[in-house]
Parts: structure tokens; C-alpha cells; sequence
């Protein structure tokens, strides 16, 4: 199987290196070495310094020029040959551009006293050129970019985390370009999955999607690929919105984060989960492969804590396949038509042959889009809710898409439902929840059940309550999973039954599931 840490040839790299005059900004003071002792909470709180002592450099906030400049990609757009990279790496960077000269910096992601950015280096000055050829795998309806390689990024010495590289041109052009720099392990730490097989899935560079094509739905593509900038988010498909709020979030309180790309970890890998006191997913975290699925599943078996910080989670069972130069094609047929007939037959989750709800693992199923509602509290005691909870139902929190609990066969048994909140869906009335439950090995398993967790309550804009509850929920979830398996300490008391929940999809036909 193809993977998202294939490089360039070495004699590109080569040419490349020898063209290129990189120059890095000054390395950050090294971090405080870990502890020597073996008390887990001793080295949880070296690992916090580490990351305290990280957003204690300089930010710098010129990042978001270019997350507002970035709206022509004829003018200015770039992708990277990975994913994510081990520290030292190098990524070859794929850039298009009408500048005559463009820079690339690269900033780390955090909190930053506000910056939610650092510049760790900067390129020397590059030649600028267009690149338009397009590719087409006419099996599966597939654009991709036929670019030839533009830079090497060297990270040596770029500290764990979540970057966003920077190409600017001369004309004013900009683009940013995601990038997931691996911990040398997950002990200790929350492991954040990076949704880039959602990204991608939604990514209609070329004229497709997996949802859309010129001729519409029936056009869209049957795999899409990672040879192709990403078309929306300025570059960063839905990192800014879905992301980037919880990082800033979670790095402004200490919290020690292993980043891990969701394409790493296609092929089933466990390493990079092995030793996580929790496995976080973001607010878009829609496309998953089996191996995937059964690699969280496993780590909550084994006692890891597991948090959904949105909804749809789960939904399209997707692989990768090998794919034109040298990057993975992320195969999703949304259909039985897909050649491929078993257990990794791209259809969703719940659907046969191989039926497996998401439920069994997030609590919830998807209930539908477009919704808005008021978010209602029910458990007001419930251990991240206590003492936090408004007087009134929370506006602007349901929203985009919901999740729902279901009555159902592989619904955990000790659901805890701890919000109520009544939903419209394009008209429809219906629910969306929030709940909990609790594992024999003492995991504990969150679940917002809402895409406006994110994307609504952790946005500057959004309201003063909504915030204060979403923050401070987010953050106290956060050093709940660090403290130790929150299943052991607070096991769900189950509610479901009181709870009158449908046991159909009630919103099933407001869109129909290949819509979204």
C-alpha cells in the first residue's frame, strides 16, 4: 500500500538542495530534558513544561496574512509529498505561481500568547513559474497535478507539531500548506488526530471531489488523490476551522499533543497510538479506514481515553490505494460498485456487507445536516460540566451536522447522555446529544455530538456563554484524559432510557447520505 512518507527521487531532492538557499531562523532554546523518575504524573508534568516552555517563545502572526490573501489559486497554490514527517525529513514542496519570486516560512502552530503561530525557518528566494498540467485516471474520474518538485523543506530542528508553510509571492500571491511534524512517541501525551483523508475528500481541486463533479454527484470521484493542492481553507482544506482552534486551545493550558495524521495511520499502525493517555478526534473527522477503526478500537480496549470533538464521525469507510507520482489515492466508491467486494468496500460504516455503526466506537450515529438548535444541558453534574453550566440552553453550539444516540443493538450499554438538545434539519425536528460512556478497562469515551463544538464555540466571534462552556469543558476534558483512564475514576451512569430517542434516522431523507 501506498504511503504519505514516499519522497521525491533522491536526485531530485539532490538538484533541488543544491538550488535552493535556505535560511533558517535561529533553533529555540532547548527544551528541558524529561524527568529521570518513573512516576507517570512526574513525567506528564515534564512533558507540560516542554510544552509551556514552547509557547513561551515569540509568535509571530503573519501566518494569517496569508490565510486571508489566499483566494486565487492561478495565482498563487502549493502541496507538499507528505502528510506528516519525522523530525529531519525533508518535504518536497510542489508550488504554481504567476510571481516572478516567492518565500516560503514555516510557522508552528500553538498558543504563542495569541500569535497561534511561530516562524521556525524561512527559504531563501525562489524562482517562480506556472504549473497547469493536469492529470486524469478516467477508471475512477481522478484529476491530479502532473507538477514537477519546486523546493525541499529541511526540518531539522523543528519541535513536534502541527506547521503550516507559507509561500508568498512577489505579487502578493499566497497559499498555505498543512503539515504534521510526528512526537518520537505518544507516552504521556493526547494523540490529535489530523483529518487529512477528510480534507482530501472534499478537496475539489480539478473540478472533483468525492461528492461533486462537473456533471454533478454522479461525477464525482471514485478516488481522489494527494497529488493536488488543496482547494479550500486557504490551502489547509479544513484545518483552520476544524483544527486550529483546539490546538491553540489545548496548547495555551500546557497540554503535551502527539499530532498524528489520520492517513498515517491507514494501514492499521498502532505505534503511533501505543502509550497516548488519550486519542482526541477533531470537529471534521469524517473518513476513516478499517485499520484505522480497528486501531482506536484497540487502544480504548486496552484502557485509552477517546474524545469526539464533532460529529459525522467515522461515517465513509475509505483505503488507499498506490497512486500517480509517487502519492496515495484515497479510494471512497460511496457504493457497492467498487471493485474491491469484503470488509474494506468503500460504502459507509453502517452499511453492508460488512455493517459496523459507528456508533459501537463514538456512542452516536450520525443524524443529519444542515442542523441548527440550542445546545441543552441534562446531567448539570456530569464531572465536565459541573460547576460550568449556564442557567439557559447555549446558542450557536448545534450546529452544521449532528450526532444522535441511538436505541440500538452495538449502542454502548452504560450510554450516558449529558445533552438534549432539541435540532431542526432543513425543517425537520429532531435531536442531537452529547454523551459518555465508560469501558471494562477503564476508558472513558466523550462525544460532543456537533460539528459547532469547534467551528462555533471556540471562535472569537462566537457568544461570551457559549464560549466560557465550551472552553472550559474542552480543557478540563483535556487534563481529565492526562490525569489518568477518566473511565476509572468516573464511570457513566447510564440514562438512555430515559431518553424518548427514535430508533430510525428521523432526518434520513431530508438529504440523502451521499450528499454529505
Amino acid at each position: 500500500m501506498a504511503s504519505l512518507r514516499t519522497t521525491a527521487s533522491a536526485g531530485a531532492v539532490a538538484l533541488l538542495l543544491a538550488g535552493c538557499a535556505a535560511t533558517p531562523t535561529a533553533p529555540p532554546p532547548a527544551s528541558p530534558p524529561p524527568a529521570s523518575a518513573a512516576s507517570p504524573s512526574t513525567a506528564v508534568a515534564s512533558l507540560r513544561d516542554q510544552v509551556h516552555h514552547e509557547n513561551a517563545l515569540p509568535g509571530d502572526p503573519s501566518w494569517r496574512k496569508a490565510a486571508a490573501r489566499a483566494q486565487d489559486p492561478t495565482a498563487m497554490s502549493a502541496y507538499a509529498d507528505h502528510s506528516a514527517v519525522d523530525p529531519g525529513d525533508d518535504v518536497t514542496l510542489f508550488v504554481s505561481t504567476t510571481a516572478d519570486h516567492y518565500t516560503v516560512t514555516a510557522y508552528r502552530m500553538g498558543w504563542y500568547d495569541g500569535d497561534r503561530g511561530r516562524r521556525v525557518w524561512q527559504s531563501g528566494r525562489q524562482r517562480g513559474r506556472v504549473q497547469d498540467e493536469v492529470g486524469f485516471i478516467q477508471k475512477t474520474l481522478t484529476p491530479y497535478a502532473k507538477w514537477r518538485p519546486s523546493l525541499p523543506v529541511d526540518t531539522s530542528n523543528w519541535q513536534p507539531g502541527m506547521y503550516l508553510l507559507r509561500t508568498a509571492g512577489d505579487n502578493g500571491a499566497e497559499w498555505l500548506v498543512p503539515l504534521v511534524v510526528r512526537a518520537p512517541d505518544a507516552d504521556g501525551r493526547l494523540v490529535f488526530l489530523i483529518s487529512d483523508l477528510t480534507w482530501q475528500a472534499y478537496n475539489d481541486w480539478g473540478g472533483r471531489s468525492a461528492y461533486t463533479g462537473p456533471g454533478g454527484r454522479e461525477d464525482r470521484s471514485r478516488a481522489v488523490s494527494f497529488s493536488r493542492p488543496y482547494a479550500n481553507g486557504s490551502g489547509t482544506g479544513k484545518f483552520l476551522g476544524y483544527e486550529n482552534p483546539v490546538i491553540a486551545l489545548a496548547e495555551k493550558h500546557d497540554v503535551p499533543i502527539s499530532y498524528v495524521a489520520t492517513s498515517d495511520l491507514a494501514d492499521g499502525a498502532s505505534d503511533q497510538l501505543r502509550g497516548a493517555a488519550g486519542i482526541v478526534s477533531l470537529g471534521h473527522n469524517e473518513y476513516w479506514t478499517v485499520p484505522e477503526r480497528r486501531a482506536v478500537t484497540a487502544a480504548r480496549d486496552s484502557g485509552t481515553d477517546l474524545a469526539f470533538l464533532g460529529a459525522n464521525t467515522m461515517y465513509w469507510r475509505v483505503r488507499l490505494e498506490p497512486g500517480p507520482q509517487g502519492l496515495p489515492l484515497e479510494v471512497s466508491y460511496k457504493e457497492p460498485a467498487d471493485p474491491q467486494h469484503g470488509p474494506q468496500t468503500t460504502v459507509r460504516f453502517r452499511d453492508a456487507p460488512h455493517p459496523e455503526a459507528e456508533r459501537s466506537l463514538v456512542g452516536m450515529d450520525y443524524e443529519c445536516y444542515p442542523a441548527t438548535g440550542r445546545y441543552e444541558v441534562v446531567a448539570d453534574d456530569f464531572f465536565l460540566f459541573a460547576g460550568a453550566v449556564p442557567k439557559a440552553s447555549l446558542p450557536d453550539l448545534v450546529a452544521v451536522e449532528v450526532d444522535r444516540a441511538y436505541p440500538l443493538p452495538g449502542t454502548p450499554r452504560n450510554l450516558q447522555v449529558v445533552a438534549n438538545s432539541p435540532t431542526d434539519c432543513a425543517g425537520t425536528p429532531t435531536l442531537s446529544n452529547s454523551t459518555y460512556y465508560s469501558t471494562r478497562a477503564g476508558a472513558g469515551v466523550f462525544a460532543v455530538g456537533t460539528m459547532g463544538w469547534v467551528l462555533h464555540g471556540l471562535r472569537p466571534g462566537a457568544p461570551s456563554v457559549t464560549r466560557r462552556f465550551v472552553g472550559t469543558v474542552t480543557a478540563r476534558l483535556f487534563q481529565q484524559m492526562l490525569a489518568g483512564p477518566m473511565g476509572e475514576r468516573h464511570p457513566a451512569r447510564p440514562n438512555l432510557n430515559r431518553f424518548d430517542l427514535a430508533r430510525d434516522n428521523t432526518t434520513g431523507t431530508v438529504l440523502p447520505p451521499l450528499a454529505r
